[in-house]
Parts: C-alpha cells; structure tokens; sequence
C-alpha cells in the first residue's frame, strides 16, 4: 500500500507518504487482506461435499466464490485468468455481476 501511495516523489524508506490521496486500488487491497482473514486465519474450513457434515450446496457454492475472489483481487498476481486486471472496487463489481456472483 505504501508503494501505492508514494507516487514515486520519494524513496519508500523516507516514508513521505500522502495518506489522504485518491488511489482506489488501495480498497482492493484492503478486500484481499479481509478474504485471506476469512480463508486462513478465522478458522473457516471448506465445507465437507459428503458425510454426515455434508454442507449444503449453497454454502459449498458461497465457499468457492470466497476464494476465486480471493484469487482475483490477489495484489501479487498481475491478472487472474487471461486478461482481466482488478484495479478498482468498480473493476471487482463488474467482474463479480459478469461471473453471476453478485
């Protein structure tokens, strides 16, 4: 996030960094912070597909969604699939309509 916001005016180490500047693809990586949260961290185990456990398909459903919008908004990756790059919460919407996700 700090080389999102420096805008190259200074060496990252100084840390001259304007904190109030527009730059929406700090909101993304804000939402890839919160779904690794949700996928690593709290606990949440893929739902089982049989058994006694078995969840039901809508949260099997919910699961999968959770992570491919995990993959899609990763800031380390350069694209997810072929040609789509997320840059904005704008960018993350349109995909999500465009997968039927939202």
């Amino acid at each position: 996030m700090r080389k999102e916001l420096s805008l190259g005016k200074a060496p990252l180490n100084e840390e001259w960094i304007d904190w109030s500047a527009h730059a929406p693809r700090t909101n993304i990586f804000w939402l890839h912070y919160l779904t690794n949260i949700l996928l690593t961290c709290m606990g949440i185990r893929r739902p089982a597909a049989r058994g006694r456990n078995a969840a039901s398909q809508t949260e099997q459903d919910c699961f999968r969604q959770l992570e491919m919008v995990a993959r899609a908004i990763d800031p380390r990756k350069k694209r997810f699939g072929k040609s789509l790059v997320i840059q904005s919460t704008r960018d993350l919407v349109e995909w999500a309509k465009a997968e039927k996700y939202i």
